[in-house]
Protein backbone atom coordinates (compact mmCIF):
# COMPACT_ATOMS: atom_id res chain seq x y z
CA UNK A 1 0.00 0.00 0.00
CA UNK A 2 1.06 3.55 -0.76
CA UNK A 3 0.10 6.41 1.58
CA UNK A 4 -1.39 9.62 0.28
CA UNK A 5 1.09 12.41 1.12
CA UNK A 6 -1.80 14.85 1.53
CA UNK A 7 -4.16 13.04 3.91
CA UNK A 8 -1.99 10.09 5.02
CA UNK A 9 -4.65 7.59 4.02
CA UNK A 10 -3.74 4.29 2.40
CA UNK A 11 -3.88 4.06 -1.39
CA UNK A 12 -4.02 0.69 -3.10
CA UNK A 13 -0.89 0.38 -5.26
CA UNK A 14 -2.91 0.58 -8.46
CA UNK A 15 -4.47 3.90 -7.39
CA UNK A 16 -1.23 5.81 -6.78
CA UNK A 17 -1.00 7.15 -10.38
CA UNK A 18 -4.57 8.44 -10.23
CA UNK A 19 -3.97 10.17 -6.91
CA UNK A 20 -0.67 11.60 -8.16
CA UNK A 21 -2.42 13.27 -11.11
CA UNK A 22 -4.29 15.51 -8.68
CA UNK A 23 -1.13 17.31 -7.56
CA UNK A 24 0.12 18.06 -11.07
CA UNK A 25 -0.44 21.31 -12.95
CA UNK A 26 -2.62 21.03 -16.06
CA UNK A 27 0.39 20.84 -18.42
CA UNK A 28 2.25 18.40 -16.17
CA UNK A 29 -0.91 16.28 -16.12
CA UNK A 30 -1.03 16.31 -19.94
CA UNK A 31 2.59 15.09 -20.07
CA UNK A 32 1.91 12.42 -17.42
CA UNK A 33 -1.21 11.21 -19.26
CA UNK A 34 0.51 11.16 -22.66
CA UNK A 35 3.38 9.03 -21.34
CA UNK A 36 1.08 6.82 -19.26
CA UNK A 37 -1.30 6.06 -22.14
CA UNK A 38 1.41 5.32 -24.69
CA UNK A 39 2.46 1.68 -24.88
CA UNK A 40 6.22 1.52 -24.49
CA UNK A 41 8.53 4.51 -24.74
CA UNK A 42 7.27 7.92 -25.95
CA UNK A 43 9.91 10.34 -27.23
CA UNK A 44 9.86 14.08 -26.47
CA UNK A 45 8.50 14.94 -29.93
CA UNK A 46 5.67 12.47 -29.36
CA UNK A 47 4.90 14.02 -25.98
CA UNK A 48 4.97 17.53 -27.49
CA UNK A 49 2.58 16.56 -30.27
CA UNK A 50 0.14 15.22 -27.66
CA UNK A 51 0.25 18.12 -25.20
CA UNK A 52 0.04 21.04 -27.63
CA UNK A 53 -3.26 21.53 -29.43
CA UNK A 54 -1.99 23.97 -32.03
CA UNK A 55 -1.33 23.04 -35.63
CA UNK A 56 2.20 24.44 -35.42
CA UNK A 57 3.15 22.10 -32.56
CA UNK A 58 3.23 24.65 -29.75
CA UNK A 59 6.35 26.27 -28.39
CA UNK A 60 9.37 26.85 -30.62
CA UNK A 61 11.40 24.58 -28.35
CA UNK A 62 8.62 22.13 -27.54
CA UNK A 63 11.00 19.32 -26.54
CA UNK A 64 12.75 21.70 -24.13
CA UNK A 65 9.38 22.53 -22.63
CA UNK A 66 8.63 18.81 -22.27
CA UNK A 67 11.90 18.34 -20.35
CA UNK A 68 10.98 21.25 -18.05
CA UNK A 69 7.48 19.85 -17.43
CA UNK A 70 8.94 16.41 -16.68
CA UNK A 71 11.46 17.84 -14.21
CA UNK A 72 8.85 19.84 -12.31
CA UNK A 73 6.29 17.01 -12.41
CA UNK A 74 8.80 14.59 -10.91
CA UNK A 75 9.10 16.78 -7.81
CA UNK A 76 5.36 16.47 -7.29
CA UNK A 77 5.26 12.74 -8.13
CA UNK A 78 8.03 11.78 -5.68
CA UNK A 79 5.75 11.45 -2.62
CA UNK A 80 3.69 8.94 -4.60
CA UNK A 81 6.74 6.85 -5.45
CA UNK A 82 6.47 7.65 -9.17
CA UNK A 83 8.58 9.44 -11.74
CA UNK A 84 8.65 10.14 -15.45
CA UNK A 85 11.98 8.72 -16.54
CA UNK A 86 13.99 8.79 -19.72
CA UNK A 87 14.18 5.23 -20.96
CA UNK A 88 17.75 5.62 -22.21
CA UNK A 89 20.20 8.45 -22.65
CA UNK A 90 19.71 12.04 -23.71
CA UNK A 91 17.01 12.45 -26.37
CA UNK A 92 15.48 9.07 -25.57
CA UNK A 93 11.83 8.55 -24.79
CA UNK A 94 9.92 8.68 -21.53
CA UNK A 95 8.22 6.07 -19.40
CA UNK A 96 6.56 6.18 -15.98
CA UNK A 97 8.29 4.09 -13.33
CA UNK A 98 8.37 3.59 -9.60
CA UNK A 99 11.21 5.43 -7.89
CA UNK A 100 12.91 2.06 -7.41
CA UNK A 101 12.78 1.34 -11.15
Amino acid sequence: MTCCPVCGGALPDGRAPDAARAVLTPMQRRVFDAVRRHPGVLDADGVASRIYDTADGGALDATGCVRAFVCSANKRLRPYGLRIKQAGGYRSGYIITNLKG
